[in-house]
């Protein structure tokens, strides 16, 4: 059951806040796809519409919590609010937790400003969104609308004005009791609630969110991409891929932004959890003289025999066309690969594609049978794979049955397909494109000419369960605040820790005493192969100061580690701390979910303590930096 609640607000009660004129139109438009749409229209579905007058503060969490609240985890719950956004000053409260700046974003109700109605703030949605996804509930938002300062979003022949004139702005914070029913207020430690949820959201911090006779230009371009695919829909890290690069064309003033929270993965299909691959061609992009496709390592690009390698141009993502051109690549980047290609070409002004890319992988096939001999010639893993005699990883072949085998491991087997034929080896496939790209992310070295000095850049790693704690800093020399903590090790890259049956828990904070801001993103490769960027808010941290921050709290989420089997003797996991100039703009790209195996494996969240539940900005090379923490738990034979 797909369950929707639509809200769209021309017309405002407050008689300073500007009103609208394609905000309704956004909730027509999305409404006559999902039932026109040859595959969306035949979902059961049940839609709520909250317009102008009836789309007030009380009505909205009403309907949040009555129309969302019938959903269960076979469901879910997709949430569009096409109107104004702004900021509103934070509670003193939030910015000594640390979990807010002096501004919070905001969506404007209908009644905003009227008689001591508030707006409906970000920590309020987080609320609402916490108690959808806890029933299990996919959560997907879509926001049209302005999300910082007080720049709202502009009527048509209006693209270069900023109606902020026109709003009432509060002067002082409102009281932490004010906010949904008092819910931050009666918490004894302040913690926003965790959530699991996908989110769609028009424009950057401090950016236009534009609409025309149309209606919201981000509306329109959603409903453009998907009214595109009509044999399969596209996963929200392809839709959001599509609008940007759309928008970008008719609006290069407004960024759209993809966020995703908690468990969720951007390659489920929209509106559904079916996974689908890393799309196959990617948009070539000019950003002044530069030429860049979205690839790079965060996809487990490896800069090895890369350099200076000519690669097809496409004009349409067709395999069966002939190539224009050949693009040689100049750099491989964290989120980007740099290219050099005829301008002419360009000049064109055509759609250009570039295939996916990648550099085979050492690989030891033992006794194949005839279907994998088969694939193994083909393109799609013939692209992928370099067959050796001798390497770590191994596909082996037993009775029809297929296993992947990593030698170093006293477990070693990471993959067995108990079925048999053309399922077992697409199986194997997708499983060793999984292994790749781990391989390839836990590998990534910064440059050795970088601006960031990382002797500056401290990271203090915190494990702990009730009764235990260790402290270890990732530092390349003895700062004056690790003298002072007795549980430092210099330079430390490697911890052992012994699993006495508490879980572990564990917090990342940085210091950043380098001469620039950066920002800061903790990834997470588990023994079962799952990458996950761990810090959902990323943060800037100003340079120059002796203050730790901390970027992750695995104990508000109920997470920790040494979850692996009973009879697993130790438990390796790995952990890359990214700091970087300038925000990535697709962080999402880092995750995947781990290997599924037909093998009973017990990698689980748990409830921390618990034994009872038994188990585009263009990132550029030079820019950023990498630390890296392997967490050795090791357990008793």
């Amino acid at each position: 059951m797909l369950y929707v609640l639509f809200i769209g607000i021309d017309a405002y009660q407050h008689p300073e806040i500007g009103n609208l004129q394609g905000c309704k139109k956004d909730v027509s438009k999305f409404d006559e796809l999902l039932n026109s749409h040859p595959l969306l229209k035949d979902q059961e579905k049940e839609v709520f519409t909250l317009v102008d007058e009836k789309a007030t503060r009380k009505n909205i969490i009403e309907a949040f919590r009555n129309h969302f609240g019938k959903s269960n985890k076979k469901d879910t719950a997709l949430f569009c609010f096409s109107g104004h956004g702004t900021t509103e000053p934070s509670p003193q409260e939030f910015i000594n937790a640390g979990l807010e700046g002096h501004q919070l974003e905001s969506l404007l109700p209908y009644d905003s400003r009227v008689d001591g109605i508030y707006n409906i703030a970000d920590k309020e949605l987080r609320v609402l969104l916490s108690e959808i996804s806890n029933r299990g509930t996919q959560v997907v938002t879509i926001l049209d609308c302005c999300h910082s300062g007080s720049i709202t979003r502009l009527n048509k022949n209006e693209y270069s004005r900023s109606r902020q004139d026109y709003s009432v702005k509060y002067d002082q914070a409102r009281p932490l009791e004010d906010f949904l029913d008092g819910f931050y207020s009666k918490q004894e430690t302040l913690q926003i609630p965790p959530a699991e949820y996908l989110a769609l959201c028009a424009c950057e911090p401090q950016q236009k969110a534009i609409e025309d006779d149309r209606g919201g230009r981000f509306t329109s371009a959603i409903i453009e991409v998907l009214n595109a695919y009509t044999q399969k829909l596209p996963s929200y890290a392809e839709l959001y891929a599509q609008v940007n690069y759309l928008l970008s064309l008719k609006q290069p003033i407004q960024n759209p932004q993809f966020e995703y929270f908690g468990d969720v993965n951007p390659y489920w299909h929209f509106l559904n959890k079916e996974l689908i691959d890393v799309p196959a061609y990617f948009d070539l992009r000019k950003t002044g003289k530069q030429h860049f496709i979205d690839i790079g390592l965060v996809h487990g690009l490896s800069k090895d025999g890369f350099q200076d390698l000519n690669i097809p141009v496409y004009e349409q993502n067709k395999e069966d066309q002939k190539a224009l051109t050949k693009a040689r690549i100049k750099s491989i980047n964290l989120e980007t690969t740099e290219l050099e290609i005829d301008p002419t070409i360009i000049e064109e002004k055509k759609h250009l594609t570039i295939p996916f890319i990648s550099n085979p992988f050492p690989l030891k096939v033992t006794n194949p049978d005839e279907i994998l001999k088969n694939k193994l010639i083909q393109h799609e893993f013939t692209s992928l794979l370099q067959i050796v005699p001798d390497t770590h990883y191994e596909i082996r072949c037993e009775e029809g049955k297929y296993f992947i085998i990593d030698n170093r491991r006293s477990e070693n087997i990471i993959c067995y397909t108990s079925q048999q034929g053309e399922e077992a080896v697409q199986k194997i496939y997708h499983s060793l494109k999984k292994i790749i790209k781990w391989e390839r992310i836990k590998k990534i070295e910064h440059s050795r000419r970088n601006p960031i000095n990382s002797n500056q850049v401290i990271i203090k790693c915190s494990f702990n369960t009730p009764h235990s704690k260790k402290e270890v800093f990732i530092a390349p020399y003895e700062t004056k605040e690790a003298k002072q903590n007795k549980y430092l090790d210099y330079g430390i890259n490697r911890v052992e820790l012994d699993f006495t049956g508490q879980f572990f828990t564990y917090e990342f904070s940085v210091l950043n005493q380098s001469s620039s801001p950066l920002f800061f993103y903790l990834v997470h490769l588990s023994q079962n192969f799952s990458i996950q960027v761990k810090n959902e808010d990323f943060k800037k941290i100003e340079s120059g100061n002796n203050t730790f921050y901390t970027i992750y709290n695995s104990l508000q989420f109920k997470k920790g580690l040494g979850i692996g089997k009973k009879n697993q003797l130790q438990e390796l996991d790995h952990f890359l701390i990214f700091a970087v100039k300038r925000p990535l703009k697709f962080p999402f790209l880092f995750n995947q979910i781990e290997i599924q195996n037909d093998l009973d494996r017990q990698f689980r969240n748990i409830d921390i303590w618990s034994t009872s539940k038994k188990d585009s900005l263009e990132s550029q090379s030079s820019d950023w930096i990498v630390k890296k923490l392997e967490v050795v738990i090791n357990r008793k034979s």
